[in-house]
């Protein structure tokens, strides 16, 4: 799957850097709802995630 847009060749390679770069902010929301910061650090919670 190649491609031009513009001025701009899409290639694998950049739909793969592309996809990449989107995953960070997602995996960061749901670690953000899974963790919880504790008198010990960081600590994972057991079966009730914050969603608000």
């Amino acid at each position: 799957m190649t491609g031009t847009v513009g001025c701009m060749d899409i290639t694998q390679q950049f739909l793969l850097n592309v996809s990449v770069l989107i995953e960070i902010p997602i995996t960061l929301v749901l670690l953000s709802s899974m963790l919880t910061t504790g008198q010990t650090g960081l600590q994972i919670q057991k079966y009730n995630f914050r969603l608000w």
